[in-house]
């Protein structure tokens, strides 16, 4: 890790600062994830993932370099420079910055066999960063990784960030990165240092004040009290999101955005998160932009066969909401996405959600069966399957009545299967209970029952007396012979 300045901040920038020089001011950011998918069968064999954004006037793409040792050896069907008529490239979203400028964000996906076991940093060039940035300011972009080829694990976090992270002054702001680790790992948050952004004051300050930066609910959650600050500025925000085994192996992911503070009201954008799915489960969410004026929807980095409703670069007045759906394949297995849902509306200003999906035949899965009604005072019963269960694992069972009212109880896991029971002291009505995995982003299940009103007894009919019987029955004799009589006249 200490290596990097030696490594990429030497090698890398006398091989291509000078050919890329003509590009300068033109990147706004991007990434690389990796993984092995076929970890029992091919662990030496890593599939990237590379994202990067650049002006729209650029064709621009860094190449992927294995950088370990002191030396340099290109990943091949990467791409560099130029990527007209380059098949590897693919165009995955566009979008405008604060300043009216455009951006294009592209993505190549690559494999590679390493030669063996062992730890190595890969990265792309430095160069190009844009030229009216508070810190870094045609200064160096770094992007790079470390692989770490065990035989255990699956792949660096998984996380994803917009080219431009718009922040609104005149009070505290947050933005959330949603993270994920295939393996299970510790994960934790930071700024980039100095040899790994290639900018020398990694840490942003606006009004005086830098953003700080904390982990919670597997989110790295960004806060930065803007109070005083004087916008329009545009900052470097390069962030380190590390994942740390039981053994102390760090896997990293360098997530690198441009950060822009106005003096605007940006809109918001609710939705997003991460999930666990496995192979033919239908996942579907929603996303949903608030603005002061129409909005114009931009998605990147979706998967293809996935579906928007409306599609991306649709427009519409606020609040826009678009519909996602996917169902990945066994193809998908071993793999993880992460795609960014930006809002934007008339004055360029930007919002964004992002989405984490994790495919894998191993991830977990919920099912809950049709609970039976039952009567007030009685226990509702649950239960249901969890596949690929943990020994000694338990799942969430969270009962709402819809008006506020909430309920959790744990099930126990035996198996495959599980088995809860609910409050006995739930008043009449109608329920919900949502079934979850606590620790996992597992989809969630959710089924409906009731709780009946007490069974009311029923009272018996009062019986007459028999003497009562007895003078009904000589009323009836004597008004019949009265009756008779007058008829017989």
């Amino acid at each position: 890790m200490k290596k990097m300045t030696g490594l990429i901040g030497k090698i890398l920038l006398s091989v291509f600062l000078m050919p890329l020089a003509a590009y300068a001011s033109h990147f706004r950011g991007g990434d690389i994830n990796w993984t092995v998918p076929d970890l029992a069968n091919a662990p030496n064999t890593v599939r990237f993932v590379v994202t990067q954004s650049w002006h729209d006037t650029s064709l621009d793409c860094w190449s992927l370099i294995d950088v370990t040792g002191g030396s340099y050896n290109y990943i091949p069907n990467t791409c560099y420079n130029d990527t007209t008529g380059d098949p590897n490239v693919v165009d995955i979203g566009t979008g405008v910055d604060a300043a009216g400028k455009g951006y294009v964000t592209r993505q190549y996906v690559v494999s590679y066999t390493f030669p063996g076991p062992g730890i190595y940093t890969v990265g792309t060039p430095n160069c190009c960063r844009v030229s009216d940035l508070q810190n870094g300011a045609d200064e160096n972009a770094n992007l790079y990784t470390q692989v770490v080829l065990d035989g255990k694990q699956k792949g660096n976090p998984v996380s994803a960030i917009p080219p431009v992270i718009t922040f609104s002054a005149g009070a505290v702001r947050t933005f959330t990165i949603p993270m994920f680790d295939p393996d299970g790992d510790a994960l934790s948050c930071r700024f980039a240092t100095t040899e790994e952004s290639g900018v020398s004051n990694p840490v942003p300050v606006a009004g005086g004040q830098s953003p700080t930066i904390s982990y919670a609910g597997n989110s790295c959650v960004v806060t930065w009290d803007l109070t005083s600050a004087t916008p329009p500025t545009s900052h470097v925000l390069p962030i380190v999101v590390e994942a740390r085994d039981n053994t102390g192996v760090v896997n990293t992911l360098q997530l690198d955005s441009m950060a822009v503070v106005t003096d605007k009201l940006a809109p918001t954008c609710t939705g997003g998160g991460q999930i666990a799915l496995r192979p033919g489960q239908n996942y579907s969410t929603a996303f949903q932009g608030v603005g002061a004026s129409e909005l114009t929807l931009n998605v990147i980095g979706a998967p293809a066969t996935s579906i928007f409703s409306p599609a991306s670069g649709a427009s519409g007045a606020s609040p826009l909401t678009t519909n996602f759906s996917w169902t990945p394949t066994q193809s998908d297995s071993g793999t993880s996405v992460a795609f960014r849902v930006i809002f934007r509306d008339a004055d360029f200003m930007e919002s964004s959600c992002t989405q984490i999906i994790n495919v894998d035949a191993t991830n977990p899965s919920v099912t809950l069966d049709q609970p039976d009604d039952v009567f007030v005072g009685t226990a509702p019963s649950f239960q249901g399957l969890l596949t690929d269960a943990v020994a000694g694992q338990t799942v969430q069972l969270d009962i709402s009545d819809g008006n506020g009212g909430s309920w959790t109880v744990m099930g126990v896991v035996s198996g495959e299967g599980y088995s809860a029971k609910g409050p006995a002291d739930l008043p009449a009505g109608p329920y919900s209970v949502t079934v979850s995995l606590p620790g996992t982003s597992v989809q969630t299940v959710t089924q409906n029952f009731n709780v009946l009103p007490a069974v009311q007894p029923i009272q018996p009919t009062a019986v007459p007396a028999i003497g009562s019987i007895a003078l009904m029955l000589s009323s009836f004799c004597v008004l019949g012979i009265a009756y008779l009589r007058r008829r017989l006249k």
